[in-house]
């Protein structure tokens, strides 16, 4: 079969992501993959590869961070006028079966709409990591009849009509779509993140930091500190047991928020948060798998289901979760079906001590919590998983078509 992966972002296949993941598979399984996305950082012009059974288009692309949203809004335009623009020049005698993307660019529906008329059996499957709409008008980012809403809104209707399928990460996520969007049950397919496995040469850290890790219970938070993490409940949560010498919080990652939080914690002499400003992949899952629990962050405001992608690291490395979420999401309840971990409302401090002293207080509890969420992830969440799970229903979709 014939498959294109349209990507907003940069895609390297040599990469772990949640994109290289299904498209490696693929390959692995013999299709003919095609790529089109943003170069990467360092690349020069527009590049055209043909190398060991993949076609890849990367072009430059504008900045789509640190920037006002009418120029975000502008940059995904552009990333899709190229889309167009590609398809025509380099694959216009390709006849695609699967058209795959996250839902990223939002205005990834006019491009759908443009591939149909060439491609007219291709079968368009968009994976619903955002709702770019729902998350900035609750995170007061944009008002909810500003131009900007309304022009993503437009956005997200054009999606959803070219998407044949849209594969939604929980349970929670269809449930949103039928309900805010009048999206019907047949077009929405559950598919979970995936990734390989990981394997390990060296053994755990004994130490990291100048702390010795084997005395410490200690949480980690790795990624993004923005307005959508709510650091401000890391912070509370961390000052509600600063009492308990021996829970440690770790911070790997920078954001919008992480110098008001590194000035918040230095105020107020909150030594039991330790900041880590950038370590490589490979010692980033090296400390992972060497401390107790891995936190997960949301804005209580967010008025869109998630499904952190950090998910797929913990369960990987047995690391059970503490979730401060939202009030929409079910990923909560995820965890609490498969006993992977504990929860609670980010605006419930009170709450989510309660459950972080649970797993403080209940090793062996702790640990089943990991070896249950392990579990899952290779039962749900390998590439050959997802890769089975859209042959099936490409499959399928081609025997409605005959």
């Amino acid at each position: 079969m014939r498959i294109l992966f349209v990507s907003g972002r940069p895609l390297n296949l040599s990469k772990d992501s949640l994109v290289s993941n299904i498209a490696n598979q693929f390959k692995k399984c013999g299709h003919d993959i095609y790529i089109m996305s943003p170069r990467e950082k360092g690349e020069r012009g527009n590049l055209f590869v043909n190398e060991n059974g993949i076609q890849k288009v990367s072009f430059k692309s504008r900045p789509v961070q640190g920037v006002s949203n009418f120029k975000k809004a502008i940059a995904y335009q552009l990333v899709v006028i190229r889309y167009c623009y590609f398809l025509l020049r380099y694959f216009k005698d390709v006849d695609f079966d699967l058209v795959y993307s996250h839902s990223l660019p939002p205005e990834l529906g006019f491009f759908y709409a443009f591939l149909k008329r060439r491609c007219r059996h291709a079968i368009c499957f968009t994976f619903m990591t955002d709702f770019i709409v729902e998350n900035l008008i609750s995170l007061n980012f944009v008002g909810k009849d500003s131009f900007i809403a309304k022009y993503y809104k437009y956005c997200e209707r054009m999606l959803f009509k070219y998407s044949d399928y849209l594969g939604c990460p929980s349970e929670g996520n269809k449930d949103f779509l039928k309900k805010n969007y009048n999206v019907s049950e047949e077009k929405l397919h559950l598919l979970y993140y995936t990734k390989e496995p990981l394997t390990f040469s060296e053994m755990n850290l004994q130490s990291y930091n100048g702390y010795n890790l084997s005395e410490y219970f200690t949480i980690i938070y790795g990624g993004n500190i923005g307005i959508a993490q709510a650091p401000e409940c890391l912070f509370d949560l961390a000052m509600s047991v600063r009492e308990y010498e021996k829970i440690l919080f770790m911070v790997v990652g920078r954001g919008f928020k992480f110098d008001n939080l590194k000035k918040k914690v230095k105020k107020y002499n909150l030594t039991n948060i330790v900041f880590v400003d950038f370590l490589p992949q490979n010692e980033y899952l090296n400390l992972l798998r060497s401390v107790n629990v891995g936190l997960v962050l949301l804005n209580p405001r967010l008025a869109s289901p998630s499904f952190p992608s950090k998910t797929l690291a913990y369960f990987d490395l047995s690391l059970p979760i503490l979730a401060a979420i939202d009030h929409v999401t079910d990923y909560g309840k995820f965890l609490e079906r498969i006993g992977a971990g504990e929860w609670a409302y980010s605006d419930d401090v009170s709450s989510l001590k309660l459950k972080l002293l649970q797993m403080y207080n209940e090793p062996e509890k702790l640990s089943l919590m990991g070896t249950k969420g392990h579990q899952f992830f290779m039962s749900h969440m390998l590439p050959e998983k997802a890769y089975l799970n859209l042959i099936s229903l490409l499959k399928n979709s081609m025997k409605c078509v005959e």
